[in-house]
């Protein structure tokens, strides 16, 4: 029996998993994903939550969480809304 023939049979088939909806709910490190997304950024160039997000593969709210972490750590600055629209995304 394959694998897929197994996972259909134990009705797994199109089943994916949650996202995570917080850093707990990754199961890494506070300290791993900060570490991560700093290294991301000055490597990418990445100035908006969005793309770290893309990047990362992990939710817009999880990454936020990341980024307020390096806030209050002052790894990160606030540069401000691009074009200053209120609807606009934050750019760090």
């Amino acid at each position: 029996m394959n694998l897929q023939a197994a996972i259909r049979q134990d009705g797994l088939a199109g089943a994916t998993p949650q996202a995570p909806r917080s850093i707990r709910e990754t199961g890494l490190s506070d300290g791993f994903l900060l570490d991560l997304l700093i290294k991301t950024m000055f490597r990418q160039g990445m100035e908006q939550p969005s793309e770290m997000a893309k990047a990362l593969k992990l939710s817009t709210v999880v990454v936020h969480e990341v980024v307020a972490q390096a806030e209050a750590k002052s790894l990160l600055h606030l540069l401000g809304q691009p074009g200053g629209n209120m609807v606009a995304e934050m750019r760090y």
